[in-house]
């Protein structure tokens, strides 16, 4: 039986949403996508969790976890938002939160978000890549992120430019290679995979994330700045932040 709690957490997505992962209770091997086009992601070792909220989450805790989101129509777009609740030990560099990539080839067409850990780090960065070579390489600033802190992230990309938040605060963003210039899923050649929790590669899966992920949601809509900071308001009480 479905709790009245349950019932209200997970209420139907905005218009426009094309992924949505709550993480619905009773979905076992899989996660149930509760936007209209029901990606549904296949679980591999990650487990459910709940925080004392109630809200589940998945957790990941070894090098071979991951979800299988597989190819969305979310690598279409060429605009749009992705949200999210993370948090993670920051114990490694490359913790990857959500990638896509040409899983049959090493490193050469790709879509990466990343949580940093390490001394210099402890921060987001965003990497769009192309023929082997980084086209984007952002980052926000170096310790912005907490280690093992419930954490709210959105990247927006207008079409023309990135844009990070942080608990609903825009984010000024350094620019390690290339620029900035907003390119997004639909404009990275030959990807064909989604993947939560790891960087499919054809040497071998790397970036392994370690921590908890809920929440996820990506979207056609350009978020503001005024709707991204009404999501977490709305949300931050399940979190205790």
């Amino acid at each position: 039986m479905v709790s009245v709690r349950d019932r209200l957490m997970f209420r139907p997505p905005r218009l426009g949403t094309a992924l949505f992962l709550p993480g619905l209770p009773g979905g076992g091997a899989s996660i149930y996508d509760r936007s209209i086009y029901k990606n549904n992601g296949a679980i591999t070792g990650a487990t459910y969790a709940r925080l004392p909220s109630g809200l589940p989450y998945l957790d990941f805790d070894a090098a071979t976890e991951k979800v299988d989101l597989g190819t969305t129509g979310i690598l279409t777009l060429t605009s749009g938002t992705v949200l999210f609740w993370f948090k993670c030990p920051l114990t490694v560099l490359d913790n990857m939160i959500l990638s896509a990539s040409d899983k049959d080839t090493n490193a050469v067409d790709e879509w990466q978000l990343n949580a940093k850990g390490g001394v210099g780090w402890d921060n987001i960065s965003f990497v769009t890549r192309t023929a082997s070579a980084n086209v984007q390489q952002l980052q926000t600033a170096e310790d912005t992120i907490v280690a093992n802190q419930w954490t709210q992230c959105a990247i927006v990309s207008s079409g023309t430019a990135i844009s990070m938040y942080l608990q609903g605060v825009s984010k000024a963003i350094t620019i390690g290679v290339g620029v900035n210039n907003g390119d997004w899923f639909g404009d990275v050649p030959n990807l064909d995979n989604l993947t939560l929790g790891l960087l499919r590669r054809s040497l071998g899966d790397v970036a392994p994330f370690v921590g908890g992920q809920t929440l996820l949601r990506a979207t056609s809509e350009i978020l503001t700045d005024a709707q991204i900071m009404r999501h977490y308001i709305q949300e931050k009480h399940l979190f205790r932040v």
